[in-house]
């Protein structure tokens, strides 16, 4: 099952913010946990967007028990941290460690919202949708069969460059010959053509690699 949860705005704690709707960052991911101490709780998380800033705002809110960043390269970068979780972080945190369920890595916070894949038997996973927070909304947006290690590409990219790819391939930027330029899928986005140049290079490398992974993957062993 995937879905994305978004809590109430009003009610996230000032941690959440930082990295899922901070407008210096692109992307977060949470790529790896440790839940043996429920009551402060080890994560990793991968984030997309300026290393500076997001220090900053972290120093600010106070909430980590201890935290490091470590640089990916330009634009990436890995926070580590243990967490005293606010209520509403407990109550998923309790959640995820229900047993006979598998929360598949990585989960995704864009734009205010986590989205999630979520492994188990129907009954279990029904028990967790009702566990959920009232102030989070939730939206169940895939059931059916877990597909082992491939993965959505679409997943690795912002929702930015999603956005920006699926207006391209509306409007014919990928037909051949080509029917739109970088300049017309600006004038409908209303941005700069750079931008969409932008983007556009950086989602097709995301699809390319990803394409490859998954070849690389369902190759047989020699």
């Amino acid at each position: 099952m995937e879905l994305t949860a978004t809590p109430d705005p009003e009610s996230v704690p000032p941690f959440f913010e930082v990295i899922a709707d901070a407008p210096f960052v692109a992307e977060t991911r949470l790529v790896d946990w440790n839940l043996g101490d429920t009551d402060r709780p080890t994560l990793l998380y991968s984030i997309t967007g300026d290393e500076a800033a997001f220090r900053e705002a972290i120093e600010r809110t106070g909430i980590p028990v201890s935290w490091d960043v470590t640089t990916i390269d330009d634009g990436r970068f890995y926070c580590y941290l243990r967490v005293d979780p606010v209520s509403q972080l407990a109550t998923v945190l309790e959640a995820a460690s229900t047993e006979g369920l598998v929360v598949v890595k990585p989960v995704v916070y864009r734009d205010g919202s986590v989205t999630a894949r979520l492994v188990g038997e129907s009954e279990v996973l029904q028990s967790v949708l009702r566990s959920m927070p009232s102030i989070v909304e939730i939206d169940v947006r895939a059931i059916g069969e877990h597909a082992g290690g491939r993965t959505d590409p679409l997943a690795a990219l912002s929702e930015r460059q999603r956005e920006v790819l699926e207006v391209a391939l509306e409007m014919g930027y990928f037909q051949q010959p080509r029917r739109v330029t970088h300049a017309d899928v600006a004038e409908r986005l209303g941005c700069a053509s750079s931008t969409v140049s932008e983007h556009l290079q950086k989602a097709q490398a995301k699809l390319v690699r990803a394409a490859v992974a998954d070849v690389r993957e369902t190759e047989p062993r020699q």
